[in-house]
């Protein structure tokens, strides 16, 4: 997905349901509720100053986001793929 093609989309729920705050989950194909991740994107807009940049990278015409995901019953979650 292009980064206008995101933005129009946000645009677009901001418009339709209000400046809302955002919340991100992750859902794997065996599970029907997602878990908890969180975004920690600072890009230059932010009181560190406009060089500090966290949470992105990129490289080669491709800006990656990076995802946490949260602590889930006390526990550091690990991804692990099954067989």
């Amino acid at each position: 997905m292009k980064l206008s093609q995101l933005i129009k989309k946000l645009e677009i729920l901001k418009e339709k349901h209000g400046d809302n705050d955002l919340a991100f989950q992750v859902q794997d194909h065996y599970s029907i509720y997602g878990e908890d991740m969180s975004l920690f994107l600072e890009v230059g807009d932010t009181e560190r100053g406009s060089t500090w940049w966290s949470g992105c990278r990129t490289r080669d015409g491709l800006t990656t986001l990076e995802f946490n995901l949260n602590k889930s019953n006390g526990k550091n979650p690990k991804i692990t793929f099954r067989k």
